[in-house]
């Protein structure tokens, strides 16, 4: 005869594991709705129609296979031109962003007289309106403006920063380094006070002082926010748009011109939304192979522990 605990036991389990997984299932519900519809279902819907030669008026898409991505991969395209710019932008953003953010972290990190004030100085830019701050540069940087007047004190004319095609990109860079900074140096400021007091304590007891201990304690200790950081400073410089559109347009000329951009002139301006939605297909898969390049290399330099 079998006794009816165990089986009851059985059930009882059973039963609870299953309001557990409806529970759980329900409270992921508005996330998972949230992504199908803002992110999954617009990537989705993206590569579909990369493959389209695609009508806004008349709302029909004819299929056009690889002919838009065999159109922007051309010679003399003005794909090229535009990936040029944003690798250019990306490394005139990325290296400076990062190596003062490590700076400024480490500095404000001490024990430092106003160091709050300091904090919320660095960072306040983060914060500024994007639109309202392009405006702001495009007067610093405007002929015979502040920026051309502090050459001009150095016995250096002003270049005419945003009207040449030699210096418009270097003017976006600038304005992105003021503007992001002291995101990057709160984020490395975090980490660094994530880092053990008795560690760095012990390390000076075994004789680690000034570039030593910083070098071979507190970098490697923060090397993984460091990742966190370089990753994220990638993908918001291969997606620069705002500086662009306010500041330069894409100009002067196409130096200035960058995917995003580039991707926003096809669909928005010209109505190519093929060709635009081949430009986005062809970013994401170019951020997914810095990202994993970055990942697969943080083995040789990124540390968890000591």
């Amino acid at each position: 005869m079998v006794h009816p605990a165990p089986a009851l036991a059985r059930v009882t389990r059973r039963s609870g594991r299953s309001a557990d997984a409806r529970a759980g299932w329900l409270m992921l519900a508005p996330t998972l709705a949230v992504l199908l519809s803002f992110v999954i279902g617009p990537l989705v819907l993206g590569m579909g129609l990369s493959f389209t030669h695609y009508n806004l008026m008349s709302g029909q898409a004819q299929f056009a296979g690889v002919s838009n991505y065999r159109d922007l991969f051309a010679g003399g395209s003005t794909f090229w031109t535009a990936l040029l710019n944003t690798v250019l932008f990306t490394l005139g953003t990325v290296v400076p962003t990062i190596t003062l953010a490590v700076f400024f972290g480490i500095l404000l990190n001490q024990q430092l007289i106003g160091r709050t004030f300091y904090r919320t100085v660095l960072f306040a830019p983060y914060v500024t309106p994007l639109v309202g701050a392009s405006i702001a540069w495009i007067w610093l940087f405007r002929r015979q403006g502040f920026v051309d007047w502090v050459m001009q004190l150095f016995g250096v004319t002003g270049p005419g920063w945003l009207s040449s095609p030699h210096t418009a990109l270097i003017a976006i860079i600038i304005a992105t380094l003021w503007q992001y900074t002291g995101y990057f140096t709160m984020l490395v400021l975090s980490g660094l006070q994530a880092i053990p007091p008795d560690v760095t304590e012990a390390a000076r007891i075994d004789g680690a002082h000034g570039l030593s201990l910083l070098r071979q304690v507190v970098l490697p200790l923060l090397s993984p926010t460091i990742l966190f950081c370089l990753i994220l400073s990638v993908i918001q410089s291969f997606q620069v748009f705002d500086q662009i559109y306010v500041m330069t347009d894409g100009g002067p000329g196409t130096s200035t011109l960058t995917l995003v951009y580039y991707l926003y002139q096809l669909g928005f301006e010209f109505f190519h939304f093929g060709h635009g939605a081949a430009v986005g297909v062809v970013l994401l898969a170019v951020l997914l192979t810095f990202t994993a390049l970055q990942l697969k290399l943080s083995s040789r330099w990124v540390h968890y522990d000591l």
